[in-house]
This record gives C-alpha cells, structure tokens and sequence, in this order.
C-alpha cells in the first residue's frame, strides 16, 4: 500500500537513542508552532499581576496553589514576569507533546505513524488555547499526560524509581488542582490489582532423583537428602551463581514418612 511505502522510506531503527530525538523534535515543532501561531506575541494580558497582587494581599491563595507559586517565582526573578509565564506555559504544553510521543512508543513502533498523531495534535488549535491562560491549565495538562506515562511504565522491570517519580508528580498534581485527590482512590485500585512483572522469570535447568521400589534400594535414603542432591546437581549444570536463583520448584510423588 501507498502507506507502507511512505513508511519503509521513513524508516527509523526503533531503539532507545532515536525515540529520545524524537520526542525532543517534537518538542521544537511544538514550541515554534506556537510562536507562529502567536506571531511570535507573547502578550497575554496581566492576568498573572491580579494573581500575584490577590496573593500578595493575603486576600486569595486558591485551589490552584501551585501556579499561584509558579507566579509569585516568576515575579520576583523576572521584570516582565507575564511574558515569561507565556514561555512557561508553552514550553510545558511542548513538553507535553513529547510526553505524549512517549506514550505512543509504549503501543506502537511505527515513527511514521506516531509522528503523524503527534503533529495533528500539535495542530489542533483549540488544545494551543490554554497556552494564553495564566491559570493553572496549562500546568496541570502537564502534570496529568506525565502521571498517565509514569504509570504505563509501572509494567517495566526495575521499576521502584518509577513509582517514586510517580508519587511526587502526584502530589505536585494535588497543589496545582486540589480535585486531583478525588481520583486518587481509583489509581490506588489500579496499582493494587496491576500485575507489575518486576524480574523476567526463567526456567534455567530440570533434574530429578533416581527411582527405586518401595523398601528397596533407596530406602534409607531420606527424601530431604535426595532433594538437596537434585537441588546441587541442578545447579552444576547452569552457570549460574547460586546468590542469583530466586526460586525452586519440586515435586515428591509420594510424601508419606517425608517429616
């Protein structure tokens, strides 16, 4: 198909190095889209000087503290703190996009195709709009796109620093929009019931006993003794240390006077 062979002219190697390219290209498309789109007019009007005088008044410090912070920060290093409030809510509605690009990496291999949804994305000018709001929007779509990819790369081994990150973007969530907590309880029954594979599991080696009549040859061997023999031999023919094998499954066919 015509598809396919747009594909195969882009092909790309699917590996680690060339996904992280990719997702910082597509920070840039995103971040200079939006500044054509703007006409490069970072003048967003001074809805971030009523938030910083409300604070400094005492007289509001609403469910969106953490943007009211990001304002409060951005007003004490910057002198035009309004535009750069505009560069930071694009730049994190860009990074979002990368994040996003992550996610679709997580289901489908395709650069082509994951590239392609990207960019409608990108270019779906209702989305860009939260970009001219000093609230907590921008922040927050944020926050939300990189819980759902910290919590798709719960499935990965290894994956307590995951869960780190993961609790502390959540928390960040709740400051920046207090009815994050209502959904909290539901994302702690997914992490409950999820099946997070932490080690690869592998069958390394099978042995068994010798097998004699009942009361005859082996008969006063214990089973115990057989068993660690299985045990040992088993090892011998894996080069494996014995430090490194998490488990050991046997089996006895008759159990009677075993202890």
């Amino acid at each position: 198909t015509n598809y396919r062979k747009i594909e195969n002219f882009f092909t790309i190697d699917y590996n680690k190095n060339n996904i992280i390219k990719n997702s910082i290209l597509i920070f840039f498309i995103s971040f200079f889209f939006k500044l054509l789109l703007y006409d490069f007019n970072l003048d967003f009007g001074d809805a971030a000087s009523r938030i910083l005088n409300d604070y400094e008044d005492g007289s509001i410090f609403d469910v969106y503290k953490l943007y009211t912070l990001v304002v409060v920060m951005a007003s004490s290093i910057f002198i035009d703190y309004n535009i750069a409030l505009s560069l930071f809510n694009i730049s994190i509605t860009s990074l979002s996009m990368s994040i996003y690009l992550l996610l679709l990496f997580k289901v489908n291999k395709s650069f082509a195709l994951n590239n392609i949804v990207l960019l409608a994305i990108i270019f779906y000018l209702p989305l860009n709009a939260i970009d001219t709001m000093f609230r907590t929007d921008a922040l927050y779509f944020f926050l939300f796109t990189l819980t759902i990819y910290l919590v798709v790369k719960l499935s990965d081994p290894n994956n307590k620093r995951v869960l780190s990150y993961l609790l502390l973007v959540l928390f960040l969530s709740c400051i920046a929009r207090e009815q994050t907590l209502y959904i909290l309880p539901l994302l702690l029954l997914y992490l409950i019931f999820i099946k997070i594979p932490n080690k690869k599991i592998v069958i390394t080696s099978a042995v068994r006993t010798a097998v004699a009549s009942l009361g005859k040859t082996l008969k006063n061997v214990p089973a115990e003794l057989l068993g660690s023999s299985v045990i040992t031999g088993a090892i011998k023919k894996i080069n494996v240390k014995e430090s490194d094998i998490n488990e050991v499954i046997m089996g006895q066919v008759l159990t009677g006077g075993a202890g």
